[in-house]
């Protein structure tokens, strides 16, 4: 099982490439053969897949029915954005301009490990979504985790 960890701020560079933090390299070193898929989020952001998990994600979305629109289009979607990569000998990742456009990142990037995939978000994109009132989280966790009984 991959538990990847962290947040590191980046930059782009001008060919669109993101050298991948050593702490970060590392751990997808251990866990991971070094052929990635890159594709958009469901938000403004790009996902950054291991193999194997995007292998398991595609199972998902090839499940939906191809006799239903919604089906079609969002696999359409889904595949539309693909790319398979690699890290360089540098511990770069070349991302194309169109998925860099799609996620409105330009320079400052912040790469966050999230379970088993990476997101890749324009800082200040992140920044807003991250610094949101802190009560609405505690709200959710409270809902979601904090039943009679449970303990953390």
């Amino acid at each position: 099982m991959i538990q990847l960890l962290g947040e590191y701020d980046c930059k782009v560079d001008a060919k669109g490439r993101i050298r991948v933090p050593s702490g970060l390299a590392k751990q997808l070193e251990e866990c991971c053969s070094n052929s990635f898929i890159l594709n958009r989020a469901l938000q403004k952001h790009i996902m950054l897949y291991p193999k194997s998990v995007w292998d398991a994600e595609s199972k998902k979305v090839n499940a939906l029915s191809d006799f239903r629109k919604e089906s079609l289009d969002f696999k359409r979607w889904w595949y539309g954005g693909v790319v398979v990569t690699q890290m360089d000998s540098a511990d770069r990742i070349l991302i194309p301009r169109k998925l860099l456009d799609f996620a409105g990142i330009e320079g400052e990037v912040t790469m966050i490990a999230v379970n088993d995939r990476i997101e890749i978000w324009s800082t200040s994109t992140y920044e807003a979504n991250v610094n949101q009132d802190p009560e609405s989280f505690l709200n959710f966790a409270e809902n979601l985790l904090g039943g009679e009984g449970t303990t953390p």
